[in-house]
């Protein structure tokens, strides 16, 4: 038998992912891993721990459980699925999509606000659907839209490429959940973690994220066919007005141009400026290539020509 605690498993009779508090303590659990189907024994802890199941090994092939190494997250997945596949109607508590979506500062007023922060009510409610060629963990409908939903944990860091949507405007919504954040409260729960992770995943925007929203695809249009690279109009307002002159002067300073002859953007530095057209996160780097720490696309260095005087 082994340690690697489960937080939910796939109970065989009923063909459904329980909580660990759902079923008897010991083998007599009933379930197996949701990831490699070894069987699996519960364990009620005392108060102090938290309540989990684990491999039970005996007299099966250890070479199965050698190369489970995805158990823990593959079950906190399925059993989001299921938690959204037994709801008519469930409720996701988003943060605000804005433009840039990264504010550089407390009080940077974003140029644009694709949406304010508010609760995705979604309704008609499908699990591992398709939509427009993409595979989605969750779909459903919010205001006659449809909506796509990717379940993101460290094991599974990649939401899709989405850069190729933004040339055909599709009419939906992508957002993406981290589920590293839903389950940041196992370790102290008091209740089932199946209605701490239901919670979590309703009221809590941390890990939440938009990934693709017809309204910024049309302003970002919008914004590319006036220079693709133009400036954050309140970024320039306030270099003008002096409002914040430490962070002017460390903006202005880092961006002087001293690109070489191969004309890609350098500062005095002689970091490169990237930029993800994925989620437009700008970044400087000493590197020759990277990706983007927040979506974790592919990031690309900007030529001096795209950047007309642009004073960082």
């Amino acid at each position: 038998m082994t340690d690697t605690k489960i937080p939910f498993g796939y109970h065989i009779e009923s063909g459904r992912y329980v909580d660990v508090r759902e079923v008897p303590s010991g083998k007599k659990c009933g379930c197996k891993c949701p990831a490699c189907d070894l069987p699996l024994v519960a364990r009620h802890c005392q108060v102090g721990r938290v309540d989990h199941f684990a491999h039970n090994t005996r007299g099966q092939d250890k070479k199965v459980y050698e190369e489970c190494t995805f158990s823990y997250w593959v079950s906190i997945a399925a059993m989001t699925r299921q938690i959204f596949r037994d709801s008519s109607r469930f409720d996701i508590a988003m943060p605000a999509y804005t433009y840039p979506r990264h504010l550089p500062w407390e009080g940077y007023k974003p140029d644009f606000v694709c949406t304010e922060a508010c609760t995705v009510h979604l309704e008609e409610i499908a699990v591992d659907r398709s939509i427009s060629g993409e595979h989605f963990d969750v779909v459903g409908e919010y205001l006659g839209v449809p909506v796509g939903v990717k379940l993101i944990h460290p094991e599974k860091k990649d939401v899709g490429d989405f850069s190729g949507w933004h040339y055909n405007e599709k009419k939906l919504v992508v957002i993406s959940i981290d589920l590293s954040y839903a389950r940041r409260g196992f370790q102290h729960s008091e209740i089932p973690l199946k209605d701490m992770l239901s919670e979590a995943l309703s009221k809590d925007r941390g890990g939440k994220a938009w990934v693709y929203h017809p309204r910024m695809v049309h302003y970002l249009k919008k914004r590319m066919s006036q220079g693709r690279f133009v400036e954050s109009k309140s970024l320039m307002k306030n270099r003008q007005s002096g409002l914040n002159v430490r962070q002017k002067s460390i903006l202005r300073s880092s961006a002087r141009d001293t690109s070489s002859a191969s004309g890609m953007y350098r500062n005095e530095k002689g970091e490169y400026l990237f930029y993800c057209r994925k989620c437009d996160h700008e970044i400087l780097k000493n590197a020759t290539q990277c990706f983007c720490d927040k979506c974790f696309g592919v990031m690309y260095r900007i030529h001096r020509g795209q950047i007309p005087d642009r004073k960082f």
